[in-house]
C-alpha cells in the first residue's frame, strides 16, 4: 500500500516533466532542430564564445588542458574566472562523455535538460508551499520551465541554473521562517552562487525580497496585533 502511495505521488511531477518534454519536442520537430533535424540551439554568444569554452572544458576533464591557466588566448592567462562565470554548473560535467565534434548537439540537449529541471524544481516549490490542485501544479511548473525569459536566455545557458535554483531557494526560505530549517536554503543559494556568480548576486537579491514576502505572511497569520494594524491601515 505504501509503495502504491509513493508511485501515485510521483505521477503528477512526472506528468509535469513529460508535458514540458512534449512541448519542447514539438518545438524541436517544427524547427528541424537536433535530434529531429540539422539545426542546433547554438546562436549568438553560444555560437561565438561558449562552444569554444566547452571544448576547452572537455579537454580539461580529459587531462589535456589546465583548469587554472591556458595558452589558447594570446600569451596565455588565468582561466579560473572563465570557469566560475561560464562552466561551474555540475551539469557541464556531462561534456566529458561527448566527442568534441558534437559539442553543438550536446549544448542543444543540455538546454532541453535544464528546461526540464526548471519544471521539476518549480513543481516541488508550488506543491510544498501552496498545495494547489494537481492540474494547477502541472500547468504552473510547465509555464515556469517554458516562460519567455528561459527561451530568450537559451543562448546564455549558464544563466538557466539560476532559474533552476530559484524555486528551491524560495522553498528553503519558507522552511527557514516557518520551521527554522536552514539547510535547504543555504545549500541551494550556495549552489546558485557557485554555478554562476553573475546570476548568483541576482539570486541573493531575490532571496532578500522573497524573505520579506514570507515574513509578511508569517506574521500576518501568527500575530493578531499585526493583522489588526493591517486592517486598520
Amino acid at each position: 500500500m505504501k509503495h502504491k502511495h509513493h508511485i501515485k505521488r510521483l505521477l503528477h511531477p512526472a506528468a509535469a516533466v513529460l508535458f514540458t518534454a512534449f512541448i519542447i519536442t514539438v518545438a524541436l520537430i517544427r524547427s528541424h532542430i537536433y535530434p529531429f533535424g540539422e539545426n542546433l540551439l547554438v546562436y549568438n554568444d553560444m555560437q561565438y564564445q561558449y562552444t569554444d569554452f566547452f571544448l576547452w572544458f572537455s579537454n580539461v576533464l580529459h587531462g589535456k588542458d589546465s583548469l587554472i591557466y591556458s595558452f589558447h588566448s594570446g600569451l596565455g592567462g588565468s582561466t579560473l574566472a572563465l570557469f566560475a562565470y561560464y562552466l561551474a554548473s555540475p551539469l557541464n560535467l556531462l561534456v566529458y562523455f561527448v566527442d568534441s565534434a558534437h559539442i553543438g548537439e550536446f549544448l542543444t540537449l543540455l538546454i532541453c535538460l535544464k528546461l526540464l529541471l526548471c519544471s521539476v524544481t518549480s513543481y516541488i516549490y508550488i506543491s510544498r508551499r501552496f498545495q494547489p490542485a494537481p492540474l494547477f501544479r502541472i500547468l504552473i511548473s510547465v509555464s515556469y520551465a517554458l516562460m519567455g525569459y528561459n527561451i530568450l536566455q537559451c543562448s546564455n545557458i549558464m544563466w538557466l541554473d539560476g532559474v533552476i535554483a530559484a524555486p528551491v531557494i524560495a522553498l528553503g526560505i519558507y522552511r527557514l521562517i516557518s520551521g527554522n530549517r536552514r539547510s535547504l536554503y543555504f545549500f541551494t543559494l550556495f549552489y546558485g552562487i557557485l554555478t554562476c556568480w553573475y546570476t548568483g548576486y541576482m539570486l541573493c537579491l531575490f532571496a532578500v525580497l522573497y524573505f520579506l514576502f514570507e515574513m509578511f505572511f508569517h506574521y500576518e497569520k501568527k500575530s493578531p496585533v499585526f493583522r489588526q494594524l493591517l486592517c486598520w491601515g
